[in-house]
């Protein structure tokens, strides 16, 4: 479970993973030096920038849920519902736990630090690694019903774009959240091995983003070209749903990477001391 607040300060020592020996007087020293040194929301001065943040957030959990909406409208009243059998019903499941896992879910535990910048940062650690677990729960799942659709109907596997985007990005993704949690989670790390790997880990973290959305993209082209290729061209209402659909994950991955790279929405550690200390 990456913390992403750490990828744009210049000394990504990764300090709320590794135990930190310096006096209260220290830490409060070398706060008000960054505060000094960076514009950031929490300072007063910057009102408009702070309002700006909150807006994208809710423009961030609207445009998820519209995601959510779609693939299911598409999936259901179009393609034919849901099911557990190998049919194309059982295929429904994918690109529905897809959507909801690797973007909504996925996106909001990236901006989770961001978002509870007010919180203790060890429950919002627990939160951002609850949803980076449902992300994962959704992807097994999904991949479990697409392949097994396949091979119900004797479909090859694993020979378009959109496949090898798709495993390449839940392996990694995978492979993240179970390092992320024997790591950050787990009491076992020693802290020069968290620090090591805190760098690594925002910079997938990061990446796996853009990588969920073209996965999702060339799913949902690939999908429209297999059921209603003849059509297509004439805007069908399945048609203009899975489109709106993929725009939809740009945007939410779009909006995403802005508030997790943006400097000025920088989570401070001084969040975690004013709570403390009020």
């Amino acid at each position: 479970m990456y913390d992403l607040d750490n990828l744009v300060a210049k000394d990504m020592s990764g300090t709320e993973d590794v135990e930190d020996t310096s006096a209260p007087d220290e830490r409060t020293s070398l706060v008000s030096s960054n505060q000094s040194q960076a514009p950031n929301i929490d300072d007063d001065k910057h009102a408009m920038a702070k309002s700006l943040f909150y807006a994208l957030i809710l423009v961030l959990e609207v445009v998820g849920m519209a995601c959510i909406y779609l693939v299911v409208e598409w999936t259901k009243t179009h393609l034919g519902g849901y099911a557990w059998d190998g049919s194309g019903k059982e295929f429904n499941w994918h690109p529905v736990l897809m959507v909801l896992g690797m973007v909504f879910f996925y996106g909001n535990a990236a901006i989770a630090y961001r978002a509870l910048r007010s919180f203790p940062k060890y429950p919002v650690k627990l939160f951002h690694g609850v949803l980076n677990m449902l992300a994962a729960i959704c992807a097994i799942l999904g991949l479990v019903a697409v392949f097994d659709f396949h091979n119900h109907n004797k479909i090859p596997n694993m020979y378009s774009l959109h496949s090898w985007l798709g495993i390449t990005t839940a392996s990694l993704f995978i492979a993240q959240y179970v390092f992320g949690f024997l790591i950050f989670l787990l009491p076992m790390a020693p802290a020069n091995v968290r620090a090591l790997y805190l760098n690594i880990h925002v910079i997938f973290g990061v990446g796996l983003l853009p990588m969920s959305a073209a996965t999702c993209v060339t799913g949902i082209t690939e999908k429209l070209l297999f059921s209603i290729k003849a059509t297509y061209s004439k805007f069908p209402v399945p048609g203009l749903l899975a489109n709106s659909l993929g725009v939809g994950i740009c945007v939410f991955v779009a909006v995403t990477l802005l508030l997790v790279l943006h400097p000025i929405f920088k989570r401070r550690p001084d969040a975690q001391i004013k709570f403390n200390q009020s």
